[in-house]
């Protein structure tokens, strides 16, 4: 199999995953801090000896303190597409990540932080940010997301599509796929990483299927998704949806960074590891080989859960339609203050039923794979048929939904990977 094919088969993409992990060299251990070159415990914080990349420090919020990422950088998120007479096609990239299950997964095809971008760590700029960049290239969308807020401080990433036919680098792990082959994919445990499922989520689902979205549906579900997608947007809803969060904002928590060392509770180990008996979540230090990175080895900092956390984003009908329920909320990263997130997360929570209601769509991701390590999420869709809607719920229709993605800024991570769970649908 070679890197340039392009190829339409979603199980060719897996073998495609497989063959450049095989080809990595790929290896991740646990290091000590002490021993790095890169990272040091400085005025409190873990941080990077450039000043640059991110900082690992303490949070106090409410009751509640523990370590978090502060990374106020804005990162580049974007997928490449072209036209061809097969039908639309995406430049996928196979991107190694230490923290990643089945350590390659599909992301943009240019992922990429700022100081990356900046080439702070002296290895090669990333492959195709210029051109995504460039203001003679023709964009489809660009949006400025959030990160997770119950991890990152004021984090975003600039999610962006945009129209290009590049030839790509020799051996680089990067394909052209027909974006109908990715889109099966997008039920399929820890294959599509959460910045590729957000940046699917923010740019036009036409382009992607080359018509109306959802009208090959081939099930109920499938159905009643493309009579919610195509019913009119209730403006006075979507003011309501802006009323919320302002309210919501107003309200928001103090938060306050402190020094890791007066984290009530955590104990900084001499190797680096920071960790508590009262939470699963840790800090620790790690070494990282990868041959398909832009440098081959460096060590880094990493947030580890120790806990399998769960979202679920519930579906009830009102008059016949689809509505999806959100919450507002409000967590200590978001430099908004509130977004829109799923109906409930949770962690070590029973996952074989929803609560109250059926489970019509499921997939594990491993989050962030580049920040934490081997953090499971399972994301769910869950029908609650014709049940009451939870009035402490905002309730949209996908029309609605669509509506508050283009205008970027709305939904949190976590919202918008359950968002493209939605989008297999897109396709038989």
């Amino acid at each position: 199999m070679q890197y340039g094919d392009v190829t339409h088969d979603h199980g060719e993409i897996l073998n495609w995953l497989q063959d450049v992990v095989a080809r990595d060299g790929f290896s991740v251990d646990q290091a000590d801090l002490a021993a790095s070159r890169s990272w040091r415990l400085q005025d409190g914080a873990l941080a990077h000896r450039s000043g640059r990349f991110f900082r690992v420090v303490g949070l106090r919020y409410g009751v509640r303190q523990q370590p978090f990422i502060e990374q106020r950088e804005i990162g580049l998120l974007a997928f490449i597409l072209r036209r061809s007479v097969q039908g639309p096609e995406i430049l996928l990239h196979a991107k190694v990540e230490p923290g990643n299950v089945n350590v390659a997964q599909i992301a943009p095809s240019v992922q990429a932080t700022a100081s990356n971008l900046d080439q702070v760590h002296g290895g090669q700029r990333p492959w195709g940010a210029s051109f995504v960049r460039a203001d003679t290239t023709p964009r489809l969308s660009d949006t400025l997301e959030s990160e997770q807020g119950t991890r990152f401080i004021d984090k975003f990433n600039r999610n962006v599509s945009v129209l290009g036919d590049l030839e790509i680098p020799p051996a680089a792990p990067l394909r052209w796929a027909g974006t109908t082959a990715l889109l099966r994919l997008l039920d399929q445990d820890f294959a599509v990483n959460t910045d590729a499922r957000s940046v699917l989520a923010t740019m036009p689902w036409e382009l992607l299927v080359s018509g109306e979205p959802f009208a090959d549906a081939r099930d109920d579900f499938g159905s009643d998704l493309q009579r919610s997608f195509i019913e009119p947007v209730n403006a006075a809803r979507l003011n309501a949806v802006d009323d919320d969060l302002a309210q919501a904002r107003r309200h928001r928590g103090d938060a306050t960074i402190i020094r890791l060392h007066d984290l009530q509770g955590w104990q900084i180990q001499p190797d680096g590891t920071i960790s508590s008996v009262s939470s699963p979540l840790r800090a620790i230090h790690i070494r990282v080989q990868s041959r398909s990175r832009e440098v081959p080895t460096w060590d880094q900092p990493v947030l580890e859960s120790r806990a399998t956390g769960r979202a679920d984003l519930c579906v009830t009908r009102i008059s016949g339609t689809l509505r999806f329920g959100f919450s507002v909320c409000r967590e200590p990263g978001l430099a908004r203050g509130a977004e829109l997130g799923p109906t409930s997360m949770a962690c070590d929570e029973p996952t074989n039923e929803g609560s109250n209601g059926r489970v019509v769509m499921a997939c594990r991701q491993s989050d962030e794979g580049g920040r934490f390590f081997r953090d499971i999420t399972l994301y769910r869709i869950v029908d609650l048929n014709d049940a009451a809607p939870d009035p402490h719920k905002v309730w949209l229709r996908l029309s609605e939904v669509r509506a508050l993605l283009d205008r970027g800024g709305y939904f949190t991570n976590e919202a918008r990977t359950l968002i493209s769970l939605l989008m297999r649908r897109l396709v038989p």
